[in-house]
């Protein structure tokens, strides 16, 4: 039996407004070219490391390459020799560096894929949460070139169905929160368009609810309250507190209960990019109602 490879696929909802397929695939093909690196957390930075078609000649179709997770160290603080047990103290006006600033180690990679049609994001999240891929791509996203070319970029985590089902479970909820940033209206069903409409009514972006009620009654949640939480699912968060049967107390969230779906597949025979492209166009179907 061949040793299977395992992908943990994570996905983002990225959105700019107003926005086309041509318009997902200028923003990827501008931040690539700019080659700049964003902030994960610490000294973990990251960058599109290459970026590729799909279909060869067809963006819009999809764009797939690898992530580049590495660490961003200053070369200029005073370095550890291990062997002497010393501290190397390194004169900042030098040019003899034990590294140049330009070569960043521990690099890790991370396959992916973009569908503009949809603005989803997927990402292999064996080693890189969905967190670290909003944040490294937000910081990319939000560099001046490219802010002042195509405004904000809201990027939201796409949740698991479980976690509203978790939420709506709570027996006695004493505390709903809802937050959701405005969706593009190309993947919204009937009922869901009516919050787009009334947060453009408004000249909104975003929208934030929140429903409290005593124990003893606990809330139970409408239908008008259960659309906004179908559309935060892909749109933004849902923050849930209360009280099981037992009396303690239960929280959930749609940002603990992010989509994680994992994959196999035999490296004899296919490529960890051929998996990738294979399991996230299934996602993407199930997700963005194609």
């Amino acid at each position: 039996m061949p040793k299977m490879k395992k992908l943990l696929i994570g996905a983002l909802n990225i959105k700019i407004h107003p926005h086309s397929p041509t318009k997902y695939v200028e923003l990827f093909k501008d931040t690539y070219r700019l080659a700049a690196s964003a902030q994960i957390r610490g000294a973990d930075y990251g960058t599109i490391g290459w970026l590729t078609d799909v279909v060869e000649g067809k963006p819009e179709y999809g764009m797939n390459g690898e992530l580049y997770k590495f660490l961003n160290i200053d070369p200029h603080d005073p370095w550890f020799d291990q062997r002497t047990r010393q501290i190397v103290e390194i004169d900042e006006e030098s040019d003899e560096l034990p590294v140049p600033e330009h070569l960043k180690p521990n690099l890790k990679k991370l396959y992916y894929v973009f569908y503009p049609h949809k603005h989803r994001f997927f990402f292999d999240a064996k080693n890189f949460s969905p967190n670290h891929a909003r944040k490294m791509l937000s910081g990319l996203f939000g560099h001046p070139d490219i802010a002042k070319k195509y405004g904000q970029v809201d990027i939201e985590i796409e949740s698991s169905t479980e976690a509203i089902d978790k939420i709506l479970s709570i027996p006695a909820k004493t505390r709903l929160e809802i937050r959701i940033s405005i969706p593009n209206g190309d993947d919204t069903s009937s009922e869901e368009q009516r919050v787009i409409d009334r947060l453009r009514r408004q000249n909104a972006r975003t929208i934030t609810e929140t429903y409290t009620a005593l124990k003893e009654v606990g809330l139970e949640p409408d239908e008008d309250t259960i659309t906004l939480m179908r559309v935060a699912k892909s749109n933004g968060y849902i923050k849930a507190s209360g009280y099981g049967e037992d009396e303690k107390k239960i929280e959930h969230s749609t940002e603990s209960h992010p989509l994680l779906t994992p994959t196999y597949y035999n490296p004899d025979t296919t490529s960890g990019r051929e998996a990738m492209l294979s399991m996230s166009a299934e996602l993407l179907a199930s997700i963005a109602r194609i």
